[in-house]
């Protein structure tokens, strides 16, 4: 089979944006009830094979899961946010469509296609960027979960656990931003290179 580093790089995405993600919230998960998981799933050794076994199994779902949530977060939040921050670069890709032929991709999903296209070494760098994002995108979401989680009352009569929420809430701004801050680079950088790319086809044409 034919290995190219972008085909490697898939993997990479995917470990960022579903894996890891979804491995966390099972870690936590299984710490916190421990007694039920064991039990439900006939675990005997909770560091053994099976064990891990089922975790996997569980952050592969749950990385999943996390991934459909965090993606609703998007468009209310980030593409609202985003508008006002890229204007320049949106308008300059706007106006470079109507000089090609008309698609109805979006400006993002336009530029993204262009540099794949171009088949050039700076989607690595791009898709990195995106997989980070997604990554802290995630947390956002496992912060949400582990704040409410942790204020419902524990086995044995066990009090919320109000001292963690504050460390959930910082993790989530934290996330919040580094998510914004991730995906903008990726964003502009996407932009940028379509630009250039844009800019010197039309003056090859013009020769």
């Amino acid at each position: 089979m034919d290995f190219k580093p972008s085909n490697f790089f898939i993997g990479i995405v995917d470990f960022f944006s579903i894996l890891l993600p979804g491995g966390i919230l099972s870690v936590v998960l299984y710490i916190q009830f421990k007694s039920k998981v064991s039990a439900v799933f006939g675990i005997d050794d909770p560091e053994g094979n099976y064990a891990m076994a089922v975790l996997l199994l569980y952050a592969f779902l749950f990385g999943h899961l996390i991934r459909e949530i965090g993606s609703l977060m998007d468009k209310p939040f980030y593409d609202r946010w985003i508008d006002k921050q890229d204007r320049p670069f949106l308008e300059r890709i706007k106006e470079m469509r109507q000089q090609r032929l008309a698609s109805s991709l979006g400006d993002l999903d336009w530029a993204t296609y262009k540099v794949i296209q171009s088949e050039a070494s700076i989607i690595g760098q791009i898709n990195l960027q995106m997989a980070n994002s997604k990554f802290f995108r995630s947390l956002v979401v496992i912060s949400v979960f582990l704040a409410i989680l942790f204020l419902i009352p524990r086995e044995g009569g066990m009090n919320p656990s109000w001292y963690l929420l504050f460390p959930c809430m910082a993790l989530g701004a934290f996330s919040m931003y580094s998510y914004f801050r991730l995906r903008k680079k990726a964003s502009e950088l996407t932009y940028k290179y379509t630009i250039f790319l844009v800019e010197n086809a039309l003056a090859e044409e013009k020769k």
